[in-house]
């Protein structure tokens, strides 16, 4: 067991020793306990002192399920994807709770800042204070975190927006896919908890009724709010991208120009050397002591001419 707490209904809670769980009374208060996936002995409790069935341990313990809403008669399961504590690029489960009238069971599956800051709220005296309130207060601070989340990658891409004239490199290419990456990531943590969080609110518990269902729906229009914003990001990732890429392409263009001109230029230098190079009798000079210095000069005229050329032309 991580940790247990016992919510005073001021904002606060206290601890609970392990060894206190079964002595615990709905009336002392609303219980939150909190579990580590990894703990081997985590389904025998779940099943021992809060009496939830095998089929809800494996709902909660699932690491390769779709985030998903389960009904139960004494309330409802829930299994979240949840930002881990480090940006990485993966989508998988990573909170479960199972939540009644007057307790509540997190697990964990990696590492969860929701889980720590809620519990840093209650030791300061800023906690939900009803057991009702306790899911809205879960929700608001995952929509904190994916709207910090937000905010880091719209400064990241607005410092690439400034960059990509200045820079053209990998580097910049393999952040634009990074920023992508997780935008697609966010994007569909975002849509599974509205997803989720509607599914609750449809939800006929009496203990979310009045305050605490109001509650829930603020936070429902938060992250409604915070998918459009994640949207535009996408569009401007994507928009982004392209401009990128045109201008890898013009560059590109311009290197393959170049070549060309280069070319057009030595071309017909090359052709004269290489056919007077020929290994075979009668080649014209062979036998004239100032020959290489006429061919040198008649090279370096004919290079000055085509370059004139391509300069009248406007390909210079």
């Amino acid at each position: 067991m991580a940790f247990a707490l016992v919510l005073d209904g001021k904002g606060g809670a206290r601890s609970l020793a392990e060894d206190e769980l079964t002595a615990w009374r709905p009336e002392e208060g609303f219980l939150w306990v909190h579990l580590r996936a990894e703990d081997p002995g985590v389904p025998a409790l779940l099943t021992r002192e809060f009496g939830l069935e095998h089929s809800s341990c494996d709902a909660l313990l699932d690491e390769t399920g779709h985030p998903r809403l389960i009904p139960r008669d004494s309330g409802t399961l829930l299994v979240l994807r949840t930002l881990p504590a480090l940006p990485v690029y993966r989508v998988k489960p990573g909170l479960g709770l199972c939540l009644e009238a007057q307790r509540a069971v997190s697990i964990s599956l990696e590492e969860s800042p929701v889980i720590a800051r809620l519990q840093e709220r209650l030791k300061a005296g800023e906690g939900p204070s009803l057991p009702g309130d306790f899911p809205a207060a879960l929700l608001h601070l995952l929509a904190v975190t994916y709207r910090e989340r937000l905010k880091g990658m719209s400064d990241q891409v607005d410092l690439l927006q400034e960059r990509v004239y200045d820079e053209q490199s990998k580097v910049l290419q393999t952040r634009l896919s990074l920023l992508r990456r997780h935008a697609g990531c966010l994007g569909g943590l975002l849509d599974d908890s509205l997803r989720l969080v509607d599914d609750l609110l449809n939800q006929d518990l009496s203990w979310l009724a009045g305050k605490p269902h109001k509650g829930i729906r603020e936070q429902r229009e938060r992250l409604h709010r915070l998918l459009g914003e994640m949207r535009d990001l996408r569009e401007h990732l994507h928009s982004l991208q392209d401009e990128m890429n045109g201008l890898l392409d013009h560059h590109l263009s311009q290197r393959i120009y170049q070549l060309t001109v280069i070319t057009g230029v030595f071309f017909p230098l090359v052709f004269i050397t290489g056919l007077l190079g020929v290994n075979v009798g009668g080649i014209p000079g062979s036998n004239e002591p100032d020959a290489f210095w006429i061919l040198c000069l008649l090279l370096t005229v004919l290079g000055l001419l085509g370059g004139w050329l391509l300069r009248r032309q406007h390909w210079l």
